[in-house]
This record gives structure tokens, C-alpha cells and sequence, in this order.
């Protein structure tokens, strides 16, 4: 548990709505079979281009780019400019923890 939600009472979530907007909005940001294989790779190889996450997840470059710009306005996913091409990653170790809790939960 974070120190966020240590230091909270978590009853207070249980109704707030801007709370359950945002998680909602995550949960269906990653409720998407390819938005979860593009964030998936992601964790695997940490930082690839649209090119390359096409290739690895086996979906065409425009179906991968509309998704990472949602994925992007979610804030699951941020991007860096390289001459001319954009490197995209997971926005921040909270999606990488998350994404790893629920590849363990889905393993089990």
C-alpha cells in the first residue's frame, strides 16, 4: 500500500466521485486487448517506437498510434523525441506496478 493510501481513509474513496472516475478510466483505458498488449511491451522492452510496437504485438502502425494517443491521454504512457522518431514508455512506475500485479493475478 502507498504512503497515499496509508495516510487516508480509504472509506472515503468508496464514494468520492472524481476517485471512481478516475479508476474507471484507467480500468477501461486497460480493458482494451490491444492497448494491453501495447502497455504489456512496453514493460517488457521499456521503450520502443510505434514502428516497433506494430511488429512486436502484431497490429497495424495506425491501429497502434490511435491507441497510444489514448493511451497517452489516460497518462498510462508518455513519449520522448529522438531525431525524428518518438520512443513511447510507461508514464511512471505506478503502471509498471500495476501491470505486473495483474500479470501475476492473471497467472495464478
Amino acid at each position: 500500500m502507498t504512503d497515499l493510501l496509508l495516510t487516508h481513509n480509504l472509506e472515503q474513496y468508496v464514494t468520492d466521485p472524481q476517485v471512481l472516475d478516475n479508476l474507471v478510466s484507467l480500468y477501461k483505458a486497460m480493458g482494451d486487448e490491444t492497448r494491453l498488449k501495447i502497455v504489456l511491451a512496453l514493460l517488457v522492452h521499456k521503450e520502443l517506437t510505434t514502428s516497433e510496437i506494430a511488429i512486436k504485438i502484431g497490429v497495424s502502425f495506425s491501429a497502434v498510434s490511435h491507441q497510444l494517443s489514448l493511451l497517452k491521454l489516460k497518462k498510462l504512457v508518455t513519449n520522448r523525441r529522438l531525431d525524428k522518431r518518438s520512443l513511447y514508455r510507461l508514464v511512471d512506475n505506478h503502471v509498471e506496478q500495476l501491470l505486473k500485479i495483474a500479470l501475476e493475478h492473471a497467472l495464478e
